[in-house]
C-alpha cells in the first residue's frame, strides 16, 4: 500500500474479509467479513477434519477434506487467514486480512456493498492507488 502510514493500516489489521471464486459463473466474489475460522464454519457441511494418514492409518497434523476424500486444507486449524480448495482450481474459499487484498479483491468488495464503516474508510483510502477517481464518479450522481 502506497498510501497508507503504519499507523492507519494497523487501524485495518484485524479485520478479514472472505472471497469465493468460482472460475466459470460468477468470477471472485466478495462473500463478507470474516476471517478463516467463520469461513470454515460457513462450509462445515462439505468439510470432514481428518488427522490420519490414508495410507498408512497413523495420525498426522489434521486437515480437511471435502466428501470425496479430496484435501481442501492442510495447514494451522486454528489460523485467521487461510484458503479451502474445493476442486483444486475452480472452487475456492478464501480469507485474508483486509490490508493484504489486490485490486481485484477491493473491486469484489465495493461491488459487494456495504461492508462496515472501517471497510468503506479503507476503500476510499486505496481509490488513489486503485486509479479510481472519485470526484468523477460524485458528479454524475448529481
Amino acid at each position: 500500500m502506497k498510501t497508507t502510514s503504519n499507523n492507519t493500516a494497523n487501524n485495518f489489521d484485524n479485520i478479514y474479509v472472505m472471497f469465493h471464486m468460482q472460475k466459470k459463473l460468477w468470477g471472485l466474489q466478495c462473500i463478507g467479513l470474516g476471517d478463516f475460522q467463520d469461513l470454515v464454519r460457513r462450509n462445515c457441511n462439505d468439510l470432514f477434519d481428518c488427522n490420519r494418514d490414508k495410507k498408512t492409518g497413523r495420525f498426522c497434523k489434521p486437515y480437511y477434506t471435502d466428501c470425496t476424500g479430496y484435501v481442501v486444507y492442510e495447514g494451522d486449524m486454528k489460523a485467521k487467514t487461510g484458503r479451502l480448495d474445493f476442486d483444486g482450481e475452480y472452487d475456492t474459499y478464501y480469507a485474508i486480512r483486509l490490508t493484504d487484498t489486490n485490486f481485484a479483491e477491493r473491486q469484489a468488495m465495493r461491488k459487494y456493498g456495504w461492508l462496515s464503516d472501517e471497510v468503506t474508510d479503507f476503500l476510499k483510502m486505496m481509490e488513489e492507488d486503485d486509479g479510481i477517481d472519485c470526484e468523477e464518479d460524485e458528479e454524475e450522481e448529481m
